[in-house]
Protein backbone atom coordinates (compact mmCIF):
# COMPACT_ATOMS: atom_id res chain seq x y z
CA UNK A 1 0.00 0.00 0.00
CA UNK A 2 2.92 2.35 -0.12
CA UNK A 3 4.83 3.52 -2.89
CA UNK A 4 7.87 1.58 -3.80
CA UNK A 5 10.49 2.31 -6.20
CA UNK A 6 11.52 0.34 -9.36
CA UNK A 7 14.57 -1.41 -7.04
CA UNK A 8 12.02 -2.27 -4.16
CA UNK A 9 9.41 -3.67 -6.53
CA UNK A 10 11.65 -5.86 -8.31
CA UNK A 11 13.00 -7.23 -4.73
CA UNK A 12 9.34 -7.47 -3.21
CA UNK A 13 8.16 -9.20 -6.68
CA UNK A 14 11.34 -11.80 -6.24
CA UNK A 15 10.33 -12.59 -2.85
CA UNK A 16 6.50 -13.26 -3.70
CA UNK A 17 7.16 -14.94 -6.58
CA UNK A 18 9.22 -17.57 -3.99
CA UNK A 19 6.88 -17.22 -0.77
CA UNK A 20 3.60 -17.59 -1.51
CA UNK A 21 0.48 -17.42 0.89
CA UNK A 22 -0.05 -16.92 4.37
CA UNK A 23 3.23 -16.69 5.66
CA UNK A 24 3.92 -13.79 3.20
CA UNK A 25 0.57 -11.63 3.85
CA UNK A 26 0.73 -11.94 7.73
CA UNK A 27 4.56 -11.45 7.77
CA UNK A 28 6.28 -8.50 9.63
CA UNK A 29 7.90 -7.51 6.68
CA UNK A 30 4.41 -6.61 5.08
CA UNK A 31 3.55 -4.72 8.41
CA UNK A 32 6.28 -3.06 8.72
CA UNK A 33 6.66 -2.15 4.67
CA UNK A 34 3.16 -0.91 4.65
CA UNK A 35 3.71 1.15 8.05
CA UNK A 36 6.24 3.28 5.67
CA UNK A 37 9.36 2.00 7.70
CA UNK A 38 11.61 1.20 4.23
CA UNK A 39 14.81 1.17 6.34
CA UNK A 40 13.68 -1.30 8.60
CA UNK A 41 11.97 -3.46 5.74
CA UNK A 42 15.11 -5.19 4.58
CA UNK A 43 16.36 -7.27 7.10
CA UNK A 44 12.78 -9.15 7.43
CA UNK A 45 13.76 -10.28 3.92
CA UNK A 46 15.77 -12.64 6.29
CA UNK A 47 12.81 -14.12 7.91
CA UNK A 48 12.32 -16.23 4.59
CA UNK A 49 15.58 -17.67 4.22
CA UNK A 50 14.59 -21.12 6.15
CA UNK A 51 13.70 -24.31 4.46
CA UNK A 52 11.31 -26.48 5.90
CA UNK A 53 12.40 -30.28 5.99
CA UNK A 54 10.04 -33.22 5.83
CA UNK A 55 10.42 -33.76 9.76
CA UNK A 56 8.98 -30.40 10.07
CA UNK A 57 11.99 -29.04 11.09
CA UNK A 58 13.71 -26.08 9.78
CA UNK A 59 17.32 -25.58 8.52
CA UNK A 60 18.93 -22.32 6.57
CA UNK A 61 19.34 -23.00 2.85
CA UNK A 62 22.80 -21.13 1.69
CA UNK A 63 21.28 -20.48 -1.85
CA UNK A 64 17.69 -18.72 -0.06
CA UNK A 65 19.75 -17.03 1.83
CA UNK A 66 21.78 -15.61 -0.86
CA UNK A 67 18.72 -14.93 -2.56
CA UNK A 68 17.04 -13.03 0.33
CA UNK A 69 20.50 -11.12 0.93
CA UNK A 70 20.39 -9.85 -2.45
CA UNK A 71 17.05 -9.14 -2.63
CA UNK A 72 17.81 -6.80 0.80
CA UNK A 73 20.26 -5.12 -0.75
CA UNK A 74 18.43 -4.36 -4.29
CA UNK A 75 15.74 -2.98 -1.58
CA UNK A 76 17.99 -0.94 -0.01
CA UNK A 77 18.83 0.61 -3.18
CA UNK A 78 22.27 -0.13 -2.89
CA UNK A 79 22.23 -0.98 -6.69
CA UNK A 80 21.38 1.74 -9.12
CA UNK A 81 18.00 1.70 -10.37
CA UNK A 82 17.71 -0.02 -13.27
Amino acid sequence: TVPLSRNQLIAVLSLVYEVKGRRLYSSEFLKVLNQGHYNKAPSYFMDFSELVLPNGKTTINQEILTRRIVEAELFSNIFPDL
